[in-house]
């Protein structure tokens, strides 16, 4: 795999204007309380290690107790707190390759979307994809979303590719992640604070999608922003 920064996950969704919940919100209290105790332990220990340059005996007397470094310890805990982050971040987090074994996976999707100011003009697209009452296939929702959607993935056909649940704005993932929305069907419109949605689900998953589902993705993503 490859390493990736804390928190540095953006979801395929992150283009101009898609549905992307804040970036805090990608982040769980625990990891915040983890960085920030690191943090402290860090800059402790670099207090500590400047005293001790200065004044070794008072940092004796100071800092070791029961013939225990509390700096040392301080150093070892803020090491410890970056492994375990970094460890979660790119093994657990967003299905990672421990994530399936540990139960924490969490659902999938791919999903496409057409985002307009008004509802007006959500309803008036809709109605022009349902011209005979059909569901439009994804090469006709593809081709009136580069023409008329104001979010940047309009370049690739209003293709959000695979999203996380939990990483876009809640209306949005109410629909996306409802097991009672039929696939294929355009739903919508959806009001979120970026605009109005009519969203197009082609896929779900309960976790990371099999390999082959992703590489034929990928083939029919590239087939449509080419």
């Amino acid at each position: 795999f490859t390493l990736r920064p804390l928190d540095a996950f953006v979801p395929p969704a992150s283009l101009g204007r898609a549905p992307v919940a804040k970036p805090a919100l990608l982040v769980s209290a625990p990891q915040h309380a983890g960085l920030l105790l690191g943090v402290g332990a860090g800059a402790f220990a670099m207090e500590g290690v400047a005293f001790a340059e200065d004044d070794p005996a008072a940092y004796q007397t100071a800092f070791v107790v029961g013939g225990v470094d509390v700096i040392k310890l301080a150093y070892d805990l803020f090491f410890l707190v970056i492994v375990v982050l970094l460890f979660k971040n790119n093994l657990i987090d967003y299905n990672g390759p421990l994530a399936p074994l540990l139960g924490l996976e969490v659902k999938t999707a791919r999903v496409s979307h057409i985002l307009v100011e008004k509802e007006e003009q959500a309803n008036g697209i809709l109605a022009e994809l349902k011209t005979d009452g059909a569901e439009p296939t994804q090469e006709a929702f593809a081709a009136v979303a580069t023409a008329m959607s104001t979010c940047g993935s309009s370049k690739s056909g209003g293709n959000l590719g695979l999203i996380f649940e939990g990483t876009m704005a809640p209306e949005f993932d109410a629909v996306c992640f409802n097991d009672s929305k039929a696939l294929n069907v355009v739903h919508g419109p959806v009001k979120t604070e970026f605009g109005h949605h009519l969203i197009l689900i082609s896929e779900r998953f309960k976790g990371a999608p099999p390999a082959k589902e992703e590489e034929k993705a990928e083939a029919e993503t590239a087939k449509v922003g080419a």
